[in-house]
């Protein structure tokens, strides 16, 4: 067993938050002791330089050096090797000399039990490893304790426990230095709370905050979560071009955990949009990944939304899908994983409702309406709405939170033009509003060059600019929760909103609603306005079926 000697600046760096800092101080020295090893492995971890950190980690485990052993396990952990990074952090249990080797131990082991096996004994590691840190020294328990509260926050909201994660957050926000590169972590966790919460514009706010600072700017992993809120908020085509970067972006650095989630995200959008040979292929290399990503959770993780996407194809529903469906939800339950459980749960109900099979479907809602009671929620189903809208309106009125929480707001373009929110009008008064509304609701997003030219073609450059900007503003200020808002990557603007969008033109598309000769925004006489006109008039035309 190897004692540790005396800490040069390594140590002092890394507590400071100066991973970068400390990597330089390691490699100026020219005798190391085995604690300014430690910390260099520590400084790449925090660097995500994990390959990196795998051969010197592992001699010190070797060793016996204290805390070697959780470091090394979370390289295992990162390289695909669950079972022996447990194995290798239990050998070094006996190790352990610090109050700070004790905290880590635990919070890696955590880790550990919620990959393989359960994230209620997760919680119950996370919570001894926030125990043990009390009694590390002031600068270790200054910076280890924010990011062990959030670990915490993250297995209470996994295991369901949503309030008290959002209370927990609260309090490791407080311990957080404003620039930290941890607050990256703890808006994460809190934008998956709050929108299982059903709380869509405090989960914008968040999502805002985490765009805001400036250590996650140039990260891709934040373009995932702009991509489960817009798919938890409805706007599909966003929340798909959002999954398609992350998952090429994160192809592109080997980050196998992410890309295998944004896979998935991918293939649920490209079914949805009935792209079968598009979803197959987002399916197969997902599938690929599976076999370095070996955990319950990404194995059942995959049979669910696999199971989702053949649904929304219109796949037969066969023994072997209901098999399927039935097992990831008994896998999470089993996992402590009551959210994903009861998504499971609600496919099945959709492919009783597919398959017409009443007595099945009753029985399956009977089911999640017990799976919803215990989690005391009544809006945690709210995010899989969107992708299940015929079984929404099949279940109106037997199933708690199933109108979504969310108000509507109704896009009227075609014969009338007015916006309503929850069936009231509302008024905005400058004529361009609903026109720029309409218009990128149907770009989706649009340089300002090309809006002025689309739908402020008649003016001179500098006043379509100023006209702009005012109709921007007055959307914002009657309607608070739409947005025009400024995308600096792309240099483009979108619509931002909390509401269900719901627009008459989108209803004719998919032939929910007959034309009936009304024209597109009859005051408006854009040029972009009249090819929406012909193309809704060549779609009336057209033969059935055709």
């Amino acid at each position: 067993m190897s004692a540790l000697g005396v800490t040069s600046g390594v140590r002092s760096a890394v507590l400071r938050g100066e991973p970068q800092q400390a990597w330089a101080e390691f490699t100026r020295l020219t005798a190391p002791t085995d604690s300014d090893r430690l910390w260099a492995v520590r400084a790449l971890m925090l660097l995500r330089r994990e390959h990196e950190a795998h051969r010197p980690v592992q001699a010190l485990a070797t060793a016996g050096v204290s805390g070697a052993a959780a470091e090394l396990a979370r390289v295992l952990l990162f390289l695909g090797r669950p079972e022996e990074a447990l194995a290798r952090l239990d050998a070094g249990r006996s190790d352990l000399r610090s109050a700070l080797d004790g905290a880590l131990w635990w919070r890696t082991r955590a880790r550990l039990l919620a990959y393989t096996s359960s994230y209620r004994q997760g919680l119950d590691h996370a919570e001894r490893a926030w125990e043990h840190l009390q009694d590390a020294a002031q600068d270790e328990l200054a910076f280890y304790r924010a990011p062990l509260l959030i670990q915490v926050a993250e297995f209470q909201m996994y295991t369901g426990d949503l309030p008290r994660a959002l209370v927990t957050l609260g309090q490791a926000r407080a311990q957080l230095d404003p620039q930290s590169v941890t607050r990256l972590y703890l808006h994460a966790i809190e934008l998956e709370a709050l929108l299982s919460l059903g709380r869509w514009n405090d989960a914008l706010v968040s999502l805002r905050r985490l765009d805001a600072l400036p250590q996650a700017r140039a990260q891709y992993q934040l373009r995932y979560h702009w991509a489960r809120y817009y798919l938890a908020a409805g706007q599909l085509s966003q929340a798909l071009r959002e999954f398609t970067l992350v998952a090429s972006a994160a192809y592109e650095r080997a980050n196998q955990d992410l890309e295998f989630w944004a896979r998935l995200g991918t293939a649920t959008l490209l079914a949805w949009q009935q792209d079968e040979a598009g979803c197959q292929a987002e399916l197969l290399r997902a599938a690929e990944l599976l076999h370095a990503l070996k955990s319950k959770e990404h194995q059942q993780g995959f049979a669910l939304r696999r199971a989702a996407c053949l649904l929304r194809l219109g796949h037969p529903v066969t023994p072997e899908l209901l098999d399927d469906l039935t097992t990831a939800r008994d896998v999470h339950q089993a996992m402590d994983l009551p959210l994903d459980a009861a998504a499971a749960q609600l496919q099945l109900c959709e492919a009783y409702r597919r398959r017409g099979d009443e007595a099945g479907l009753q029985s399956a809602v009977l089911t999640l309406k017990a799976l919803c009671a215990r989690l005391r929620g009544p809006y945690l189903l709210a995010r899989e709405w969107p992708l299940l809208p015929e079984l929404q309106a099949c279940l109106a009125g037997q199933l708690e939170g199933g109108e979504l929480g969310r108000p509507v707001l109704e896009v009227v373009t075609l014969g009338a033009e007015r916006l309503l929110v929850d069936g009231q009008p509302v008024h905005v008064p400058m004529r361009r509003a609903l026109e720029l509304i309409a218009y990128l609701m149907q770009a989706r997003s649009a340089s300002l060059g090309r809006i002025l030219a689309d739908v402020f073609e008649e003016m001179p450059a500098a006043a379509a600019r100023n006209q702009f900007h005012q109709v921007r503003h007055e959307i914002g200020r009657v309607v608070p929760q739409l947005h025009v808002l400024y995308d600096p990557r792309s240099r483009e603007y979108r619509l931002e909103t909390t509401f269900r969008l719901q627009w008459d033109v989108q209803r004719v598309r998919a032939g929910a609603e007959p034309l009936e000769g009304r024209l597109f925004l009859p005051s408006s006489g854009s040029w972009w306005a009249e090819q929406v006109n012909e193309e809704l008039s060549r779609q009336a035309q057209a033969p059935e079926g055709r």
